[in-house]
């Protein structure tokens, strides 16, 4: 069965505030609407959230880089935003890919044509703005309140550093947090398709 890794959006359309993430499933009506404390408070609250998917990617790391060109500093500076933090999950902070890893990802992008609606939406994601004077100030604010806070606290990179699982069923490789390392499936599907064939005394 094929998994899917997509980038998604989840706004509420009265407010205008929205959350964008990463997502990988087997199935895509599984009613994921995002796993931020803001979408978990409107599902409680019983706000109608609206998530519609902003493109499909071949690979996790793809979905999660991705994402990490959505939300910049600039997105987290959109008072309508509720991300709380940069995208991409932080997957390589304080490390670095192996040479097979390398291999492997050079592998699957290389030849490889990106849909033209795609590529202008990166295009446009990317191009260069002048900012207004008062969100640079807000950015600057924001820096140095990070920089407070770490200098107190220490920085927090073990919190964010995702570890690769190989899903002993259909293989595919994802990334969870190290709390969540043990995990040998990748989803309760695949668990439960493996353990059909599970010869018990």
């Amino acid at each position: 069965m094929s998994k899917y890794h997509f980038t998604y959006k989840t706004v509420d359309p009265f407010s205008g505030e929205y959350y964008i993430g990463k997502h990988s499933t087997h199935d895509l009506n599984d009613g994921y609407q995002g796993s931020g404390h803001w979408v978990k408070r409107g599902v409680g609250d019983q706000r109608m959230l609206i998530t519609g998917i902003l493109a499909f990617f071949d690979t996790e790391i793809d979905a999660l880089t991705h994402e990490a060109i959505m939300v910049t500093e600039d997105t987290l500076d959109d008072p309508l935003c509720k991300n709380i933090a940069l995208g991409g999950g932080h997957a390589m902070s304080g490390r670095t890919h192996t040479e097979e890893t390398k291999q492997k990802i050079s592998r699957t992008l290389t030849g490889r044509k990106r849909p033209d609606e795609f590529c202008k939406r990166m295009s446009k994601a990317l191009s260069g703005r002048t900012l207004p004077p008062e969100v640079l100030a807000k950015r600057e604010a924001t820096k140095k309140r990070r920089k407070a806070r770490d200098s107190r606290y220490g920085t927090r990179p073990l919190r964010t550093i995702h570890v690769e699982v190989t899903c002993l069923h259909c293989g595919d490789v994802s990334m969870v947090w190290p709390s969540k390392a043990r995990r040998k499936y990748c989803s309760n599907v695949c668990f439960n398709l493996d353990r059909k064939t599970w010869n018990y005394p």
